[in-house]
């Protein structure tokens, strides 16, 4: 899990009659879950080079050097539209 500094949360505040939030995070990881690792074996998968077989190890993480994000929460439902998020392996945008 990754902790929030203070200031990785840019803004709450009130947009219109709807809460806002946004967050940015630097050089961090999401734990329990190794996206590189992952590709890595579906890529073998799909070439017929089948890995062992291996179960989630508490210790594996995904780093990112960035992660940013803006939600309108409704109805206790947050809703995003700009996440952006930068690793040394992928780039990942969407909604």
């Amino acid at each position: 899990m990754t902790k929030l500094a203070p200031s990785s949360v840019k803004s709450v505040r009130s947009a219109g009659s709807a809460p806002y939030a946004s967050l940015a995070l630097r050089d961090s990881s999401l734990k329990g879950v190794n996206l590189g690792e992952l590709l890595r074996k579906a890529k073998s998968l799909r070439e017929s080079n089948p890995p062992a077989e291996q179960g989630a190890l508490p210790a594996e993480r995904t780093d990112f050097t960035e992660l940013g994000a803006s939600f309108v929460i409704r109805n206790g439902v947050a809703h995003n539209d700009d996440l952006s998020a930068k690793s040394p392996l992928l780039r990942l945008a969407g909604s």
